[in-house]
């Protein structure tokens, strides 16, 4: 293997010049030159045309606009992996704007699309991004489950799924993962009953609770809606016609990795949402939770022929898949019967490890752009990982063992039978309790009493009673440390507290649960009697409230907060540190969470990232979360860092260290064609911008200043000529005239008032502006889409 790893040292250069020739170029040469001039000027026009108020930033117009463009010209759907920060909302609405300019525009068509959001959170923000990269062309539209009739941009599915295409405008549909909760609770007939359609006997062959689903004769549905309502995605399902019909354009699928669970509802409304649309793109910043079957269940339901054809793997053998692409352990224990001497058959129990096989990134290249922080070619802050691993205090252990002991010494007695001692809550909680040992804790005991006799009327024995029995708990409980108790933890807690407030950072606790466990109390109590002000999110706090409300500069320097409530869409780069008191089990949760100070924009300090940990369990715990971080870079195309948890318990650091020669190398290489090239298509689309910033600029110096604006209000008011005053603020004097006209006020009459009061005359201002709309649509009709041909190779993708 080592010899292996040094050939690969050595000989990087020469392996990189043996890569195949990628499907796209981000050149201005050759087969795809016209569509990236026809990408990089639409967007950096996007103010001039749409009246929008921003653009993409160069490095996300070459690495990711240009080439999922290109690949959604063969294919149904492109992946975009970027971390938190690059801006994949801002990046998937240019693809979205490209295509209607590409495709639909030109047509005189309207264009559906919209972006399926990871909770209601984020629908305002939504919006706004909306907005603010369409500019003009957009009608923005919230699907709801029931519209408020105040809210004009509040629709239903059935609405957006039936709404027609308005020529010329962008139809932009807002959906959250939340709406996709709710679905009918069904009960099932009875045996005994008739069938609602051919009116037989039903009976139940399975006999478990004599439920019937099905009727035995015609095969009939007998099962009947008891509650709730019918979900968005059978709603979806049965409008659509057959297969080809398609409601939507183009969707956008935002933070898929949440939708790895293959029965949840949320993941059936999904894979709906993309079954509608005619394309599609998914975006994550960590497509994997560490496991490769969370691939499989989030990139099946896109690609399914493509996995069919790749190795045979169906819906139902995800086992196939991850026994190639991840890592399986098997064990086997055989039970000894007493007695006998003998051995039943071994039970084999199955457990999938925390592993993802190189090999994997053969199959998601040909669809995948993986896209990083340092594509953007700006300066980002230092980010920086340290875990904090402290002794479980000897006071903690000993009462946490005493209850244990007190939990097992309930014994059954004479009527009373102990049925489950409940132990594995007990065990799979005390992770979390012991992070608060002053707490008052009680642990439930099940048991049976026996209540009453009834005689068995079967059998020959007329005195053979049967006993009935009453369920009961027992509860035990936990006999909690003074309140005046300092754990290590806390102790640790204090000190990192103390050491980064001393150089003006602000901070972030993280818990896992709401403050039900009473967890941020007792750090905040802490806290205070050392004299250190911090505060604790309400639980009660609105999701789509939360930003707002972290942000506010109002908050103090320390906030406790459950991390999953920050995990996704929030920017908050008033906070520089992250103290992870305790860590939530999903992958997906602490790589969002961790990251949420770390902006190319607004963030001036150093980011860190503290874990605080217990020796034993929650060190264990962090071992493995950091192993499923080694996994997930795999697959997210990353170079572990040497101050990340994952470089600490990298599980093969031979690998790892190859892999970031390998990389060091390729990005040091001066002669590299590929990025010079890259360099002609940023400065092509920088030169665009400015073109049009200096078009915009041309135009306003052309308007009247803010005291003739005065001057002509206090005129059109004695006109009673509406609305001047503002048309003239946002420099649309060239419709004074019409304006005038609409009031009934000679345009002639216009014009002499303006002269009177030495204004620079209106028709020539209206020339002037005209003359420079006339320049940009003959420099916009010059534009020639490119008809590239399709060469049938598969997109490969950097």
């Amino acid at each position: 293997m080592s010899r292996i790893l040094e050939f690969f040292k050595e000989n990087a250069e020469d392996i990189v010049k043996t890569i195949p020739a990628p499907a796209y170029s981000p050149s201005l040469e050759g087969v795809d030159s016209e569509l990236n001039k026809f990408i990089c000027e639409k967007l950096a026009y996007l103010r001039l045309n749409e009246n929008s108020t921003r653009e993409p930033f160069p490095g996300q117009v070459e690495y990711v606009i240009a080439p999922i463009v290109k690949l959604l010209e063969k294919e149904r759907t492109g992946i975009i992996v970027g971390k938190q920060g690059t801006g994949k909302t801002t990046m998937s609405n240019s693809i979205a704007y490209i295509l209607y300019e590409q495709n639909y525009k030109p047509k005189n068509k309207g264009f559906k699309t919209g972006m399926f959001v990871s909770g209601s959170k984020h629908m305002k923000k939504m919006k706004r991004e909306a907005e603010s990269l369409f500019g003009n062309s957009v009608d923005v539209y919230s699907v709801v489950s029931k519209p408020r009739k105040t809210v004009s941009w509040e629709i239903t599915i059935e609405e957006a799924a039936k709404m027609p295409r308005v020529p010329g405008r962008i139809s932009y549909f807002l959906i959250s993962k939340d709406t996709g909760k709710n679905t009918y609770k069904y009960k099932a007939m009875k045996s005994g009953d008739k069938c609602p359609k051919c009116f037989h006997r039903l009976y139940s062959r399975v006999g478990k609770k004599n439920e019937v689903w099905r009727c035995s004769y015609c095969s009939e549905k007998t099962y009947q809606v008891v509650s709730g309502k019918e979900s968005y995605p059978d709603k979806l399902k049965r409008m659509q016609k057959n297969k080809h019909d398609k409601f939507f354009d183009f969707f956008i699928i935002d933070e898929v990795h949440e939708f790895a669970n293959r029965d949840s509802l949320q993941s059936r409304y999904y894979k709906t949402i993309v079954n509608v649309s005619y394309k599609s793109i998914v975006m994550t910043g960590t497509l994997s939770n560490g496991f490769a079957s969370s691939i499989f269940y989030i990139l099946y339901p896109l690609f399914s022929e493509h996995f069919r054809e790749y190795g045979g793997f169906t819906y139902e053998k995800v086992s196939s898949f991850v026994n190639l692409f991840g890592s399986i352990k098997e064990s086997s224990e055989a039970k000894v019967y007493e007695n006998k001497g003998s051995k039943g058959r071994p039970k084999v129990s199955i457990q999938e490890l925390p592993q993802i096989s190189d090999r994997i990134i053969s199959f998601l290249a040909p669809y995948t752009v993986w896209f990083d922080i340092s594509d953007l070619n700006v300066d980002m802050p230092n980010f920086k990982e340290i875990q904090k691993i402290v002794p479980l205090d000897l006071g903690i252990q000993e009462r946490f063992e005493a209850w244990k002991r007190k939990i097992m010494e309930v014994k059954s007695t004479g009527d009373m039978e102990v049925i489950d001692y409940n132990l594995f809550r007990f065990s799979s909680s005390i992770s979390y309790r012991i992070n608060n040992p002053t707490k008052l804790y009680t642990h439930e005991i099940l048991a049976r009493v026996e209540i009453d006799r009834e005689l068995e009327l079967s059998g020959d024995n007329e005195d053979n009673f049967i006993p009935l029995y009453e369920e009961k708990k027992i509860y035990v409980e936990f006999e909690p440390l003074s309140e005046s108790f300092l754990s290590n933890k806390e102790r640790e807690l204090i000190e990192v507290c103390k050491q980064e407030l001393s150089e003006g950072r602000r901070i972030l606790v993280y818990g896992v649960y709401n403050n039900s466990t009473n967890l941020y109390d007792r750090l905040h109590k802490v806290l205070e009697m050392e004299g250190i002000e911090s505060e604790i999110t309400p639980d009660k706090l609105k999701s789509e409230n939360i930003e707002e409300w972290l942000r506010s500069s109002s908050r103090a320097n320390i906030v406790f907060v459950p991390q999953k409530r920050v995990a996704t869409g929030l920017d908050l780069v008033e906070y520089h540190t992250i103290i992870f008191y305790e860590i939530d089990k999903e992958l997906k949760t602490v790589s969002q969470a961790k990251v949420r100070p770390w902006r190319p924009v607004g963030q001036t300090k150093e980011v860190r990232v503290y874990y605080l940990a217990f020796e034993g369990l929650q060190a264990n715990s962090l071992q493995r979360m950091a192993q499923k971080m080694r996994a997930a870079a795999v697959v997210d195309g990353e170079v572990i860092n040497n101050n990340t948890i994952a470089a600490i318990y990298d599980y093969n650091p031979e690998l790892t260290a190859a892999i970031r020669n390998i990389s060091q190398r390729i990005n040091n290489m001066e002669t590299n064609v590929l990025k010079r090239k890259h360099s002609e298509l940023e400065q092509y689309y920088i030169d665009c911008v400015n073109d049009c910033k200096k078009k915009l600029s041309e135009i306003k110096n052309n308007t009247i200043t803010s005291e003739e604006v005065a001057e002509v209000a206090e005129v059109a008011e004695v006109a009673e000529v509406a609305e001047v005053a503002e048309v003239a603020e946002v420099a649309e004097v060239a419709e004074v005239a019409e304006v005038a006209e609409v009031a009934e006020v000679a345009e002639e009459v216009a014009i002499v008032t303006a002269q009177t009061i030495e204004v620079f005359p209106i028709e020539e201002i209206v020339r002037s502006i005209n003359s420079y709309i006339d320049e940009i649509e003959a420099k916009n009709n010059q534009i020639e889409v490119a008809v590239v041909e399709d060469s049938g190779q598969q997109a490969w993708l950097f």
